[in-house]
């Protein structure tokens, strides 16, 4: 309940600083693909449908084919309002 009233506040203060409404109806994760599906990944015990136009890219942002990635690996991803995949990037873990 207070992740959710977390979000509904930040939805808030993204829509008054006047950000654009699609980019305020995404969200970003970090988590481990558990299973890769025809038309769906699975990351961390939740299954994610690909979005119709999803993206896949390195952690330097190149865009690579969802061949490139694998069950075990660590992810940054975005979905929608409809939690379907929007982008899935492979993690790098940040410089020292």
């Amino acid at each position: 309940m207070r992740t959710l009233a977390i979000m509904v506040l930040s939805c808030g203060l993204l829509f008054g600083m006047g950000l654009q409404p699609a980019y305020a109806n995404k969200f970003f994760h970090q988590a481990t693909i558990d299973e890769i599906r025809q038309e769906s990944i699975v990351i961390d015990d939740h299954e994610h449908k690909l979005g119709p136009a999803v993206r896949f890219f390195t952690a330097n942002n190149q865009e690579i084919g969802r061949g490139a990635f694998a069950k075990g690996q660590k992810v940054n991803f975005e979905v929608n309002e409809k939690n379907e995949l929007v982008s899935v990037w492979q993690y790098a873990p940040p410089r020292e």
